[in-house]
């Protein structure tokens, strides 16, 4: 019984850190700069995994982490805006992050189609299967 529940859990963990709602080919480009918000930026916390960075918004469809860190841990983790903090329902704006270190790199997020800055006011590095949020920043609108 103890062997199928780790094959259990074991199923369910790589089942996770594999799937993918991130479609590539919906992202926005070629934005213009003109919404307000453009040029502010907010500090991640520095709560798991040695997470770390400053968030600018470039454009009004892009945001940079720039000097981002992140130790690659985790089971399937994303970059997750919300215009609320609520990461549960939020956003997906990268590709799963699980197992990729980032020392002092800068990561361009563009957003997907449909969504504008209005959706971010929160930005979240977020364990999808464990409701964690391993850093998280807040712009001040």
């Amino acid at each position: 019984m103890k062997r199928l529940g780790y094959s259990i859990l074991f199923i369910f963990l790589t089942g996770c850190s594999t799937a993918s709602v991130f479609d590539e080919t919906e992202l926005q480009s070629g934005c213009g700069d003109d919404d307000p918000r453009v040029g502010l930026s907010a500090e991640l916390s520095e709560d798991h995994h040695d997470v770390s960075g400053t968030v600018h918004i470039v454009d009004n469809c892009t945001l940079e982490v720039r000097n981002f860190t992140y130790d690659g841990g985790g089971v399937h983790v994303r970059m997750t805006a919300s215009a609320d903090g609520d990461y549960d329902n939020g956003i997906h704006i990268s590709e799963n992050l699980k197992g990729t270190a980032f020392d002092n790199e800068t990561l361009t997020l563009p957003l997907p189609a449909g969504v504008t800055l209005d959706d971010v006011e929160y930005l979240s590095v977020w364990c999808i299967p464990f409701d964690e949020d391993f850093g998280s920043a807040q712009f001040d609108y």
